[in-house]
């Protein structure tokens, strides 16, 4: 996941099985900082239907949550990447860290989506 096929994702120009594709060449055990490709110029901002749209198509499609860690590890290391909202921040935040904060599980996902329409939440430990 790189931050170009972030962008083309939540603009809407490759779908969320094209944004997950491990598109390294080889097996090598490389840095995590190295692989991630990042965009120098310009600014995207994330708003909350970006990550409703991330969450509807994780469930839709049945993929593996752990898409949310990376997914959010990378906009919350960007310089590309920026949102003005205390809920989004809360959530990636949430996402980035599951073992401190709540576990990558589908109820829990669906109680995120809740919150990020400005509804009340249960997550679940």
């Amino acid at each position: 996941m790189t931050e170009p096929k972030i962008r083309d994702y939540l603009n809407g120009e490759i779908t969320i099985v094209e944004l997950t594709i491990d598109d390294r060449k080889d097996n090598k055990i490389r840095a995590y900082y190295k692989m991630v490709e990042a965009i120098e110029e310009g600014e995207f901002k994330i708003t909350r239907n970006h990550l409703l749209k991330l969450s509807n198509d994780i469930l839709a499609n049945s993929l593996d949550l752990s898409i949310l860690d990376t997914f959010s590890f990378i906009l919350i290391g960007s310089d590309y990447f920026y949102w003005e909202d205390d809920v989004i921040s809360a959530v990636l935040v949430e996402w980035n860290n599951p073992t401190i904060n709540y576990p990558l599980t589908t109820n829990n996902l669906e109680e995120w989506k809740k919150f990020l329409s400005g509804q009340s939440r249960i997550m679940e430990n």
